[in-house]
């Protein structure tokens, strides 16, 4: 709804709500919004322009990762590398969804494969060429996930820190450059909002992060009903069938490290295996824990997951085990375009149910009325914003619901079904409900 209020308005620089207010504290950056911006313009604001740019990024994702491993490994290990990361809930969920975390470890990906490439390795010379690539991908993902775009910067110079030509790397003109140029395509965009809206843009938009690093008003997680889940027990519902192999080919990335002296050196499983766990352990040390800080990994995982099949299926039969798994990741990843593989997990959409009485609440709208709620009106007006440009839903204190609902005049309510369930009126009529809402009126006379 921002990224249309935006195109509405003519403003690519404020943020605003479905309640028409200005307010900046989505946590999203505003590149996330131009990316939706550009998309609704194009094909008109639908829920297929809204999902199409995630699923775009994904693909661009798993064709970079199989390219970047199938150079320095093989066919094999790229493709059922790629089979795995697509195979993975809560990134195919993530590539069906409008969701800013989806676009980052897309970006985050794309500056750890061109900071490596940049680097170099026993195989392949660096080029300073993908130093730039990595400047233009920390601008874009700070762009598109504000502060939280940033951690790509430690775990590349954690990394780079263990390699034998550190020194070279930390005094390469053409990284310093690059995160000149980053910063030169961060800024342009938070000096004009910042011109534009003072103080307000930088409370409401530096409390976000804030937040988010501390747990303050963290979102519920579906793997906790306390709401401080716990990135063990994500990990343990949602990468399933893989978490074995995950588990096997850690211990082997381990072992070969030690094995080979190659702590202090440059390879590939290193480099997967701090991409994967140095972020883990980063997240693990903040207070705020949330289910989608995880994506960025899940792609060093499926290599990792991968490193653990080719341990477990290393025997003389590995050609045609290999082979026949090759052909079920092929028919899986398929049929993931076709179905909901997992709806249990993180694959639910927002607004599944409460869309079927969409109809029932325009038709309101259309006769000029207001429809007034006990909860969240945002819930509702975000909604009605997208699929009707016109929303009417006016947040009410129940004592006023209980004047309104008992007059002669007529007027319109909608609920979370547990709200309503916890009502003490008679006489309700239900115009719409759906297994989280009910569409009610008092059955007075049409004001």
């Amino acid at each position: 709804n921002l990224a249309k209020n935006m195109l509405l308005n003519n403003d690519f620089i404020t943020y605003v709500n479905a309640d028409a207010e200005v307010d900046f504290t989505s946590g999203k950056g505003h590149l996330f919004y131009w990316i939706y911006v550009f998309s609704g313009w194009a094909l008109g604001f639908s829920d297929f322009s809204m999902r199409l740019p995630s699923a775009i990024f994904g693909f661009l994702c798993i064709i970079c990762s199989f390219l970047f491993v199938e150079k320095r490994c093989n066919y094999k290990f790229a493709f059922i590398s790629s089979s795995i990361m697509l195979l993975t809930q809560q990134f195919l969920h993530h590539r069906r969804s409008v969701h800013p975390d989806g676009s980052f470890a897309v970006l985050f990906a794309f500056a750890r494969f061109s900071f490596y490439s940049a680097i170099g390795d026993d195989k392949n010379e660096g080029n300073p060429l993908f130093y730039y690539l990595f400047g233009l991908s920390v601008a874009a993902a700070v762009c598109v996930r504000q502060a939280v775009g940033f951690f790509i910067l430690p775990t590349a110079f954690i990394y780079a820190l263990s390699v034998p030509q550190r020194k070279k790397i930390i005094f390469n003109k053409h990284l310093w450059l690059s995160l000149i140029l980053a910063a030169l395509l961060t800024a342009p965009w938070y000096l004009a909002a910042y011109n534009k809206w003072g103080d307000k843009f930088l409370i409401e938009f530096l409390s976000t992060p804030y937040k988010v690093l501390t747990g303050i008003q963290l979102d519920v997680s579906p793997f906790d009903d306390s709401g401080r889940g716990t990135y063990f027990s994500i990990l343990l519902a949602n990468y399933e069938p893989w978490l074995i192999f995950l588990i096997i080919g850690t211990a082997a990335a381990v072992k070969s490290i030690k094995r080979e002296g190659l702590l202090f050196k440059n390879s590939l499983t290193k480099f997967f295996l701090f991409w994967a766990y140095v972020p883990f352990i980063m997240f693990l040390l903040m207070s705020g824990h949330k289910y989608y800080f995880l994506l960025p990994i899940y792609i060093p995982f499926a290599f990792l997951s991968t490193l653990g099949l080719f341990e477990v299926f290393k025997d003389k039969n590995k050609d045609r085990i290999i082979a026949y798994l090759l052909i079920i990741l092929f028919l899986l990843s398929s049929l993931c375009f076709l179905v909901k593989l997992f709806p249990k997990t993180l694959d639910n959409q927002h607004y599944v149910n409460t869309i079927h009485i969409l109809p029932q609440m325009n038709a309101i709208g259309d006769e000029g009325n207001v429809i007034y709620t006990l909860d969240r009106a945002k819930y509702y007006n975000a909604l009605l914003m997208f699929y009707r440009d016109k929303p009417n839903v006016k947040h009410i204190e129940p004592e006023e619901f209980e004047k309104m609902f008992y007059q002669d005049e007529r007027y319109y309510f909608v609920v979370y079904k547990r709200t309503f369930d916890e009502l003490t009126i008679r006489d309700a009529q239900i115009l719409g409900e759906t297994k989280e809402d009910v569409l009610f009126t008092n059955g007075g006379k049409e004001i």
